[in-house]
């Protein structure tokens, strides 16, 4: 569930595939779409204290595809946060390993700049 969504019917789609509807509905139960924001938030490892499970159940109670694009939201956040944590550990690792003294700078400099912009090292 990490692709933004353009149409309700694509949220919809996406939450369905995560967590199939009750036979003979065609809409999630407030019940699946907690299971549905709660995997989220697990697989973001968001640790939630008693005022946010109260919030996700209240979130539960709209539609699936709302629900769909909250769990969106936190995913592609998560997503994101850990490619800025990789990126940043390469930087530093470029950094840790280069002697300012002898080594090329503009070499460094690009390096840098290639795993800035999502490049490998």
């Amino acid at each position: 569930m990490t692709s933004p969504f353009e149409t309700e019917r694509e949220a919809r789609a996406a939450a369905h595939a995560l967590v199939p509807p009750d036979k003979g509905w065609s809409i999630l139960s407030a019940a699946q779409n907690r299971q549905l924001l709660g995997r989220a938030c697990e697989a973001a490892g968001i640790e939630m204290g008693r005022y946010d499970d109260r919030i996700i159940e209240w979130l539960a109670g709209w539609e699936d595809a709302t629900c769909a694009v909250i769990a969106g939201l936190i995913t592609r956040a998560h997503e994101a946060a850990a490619e800025d944590t990789r990126r940043l550990g390469a930087i530093r690792g470029v950094l840790s390993r280069f002697d300012w003294e002898h080594d090329d700078r503009q070499y460094a400099l690009e390096t840098i700049e290639r795993i800035a912009d999502g490049g490998q090292p």
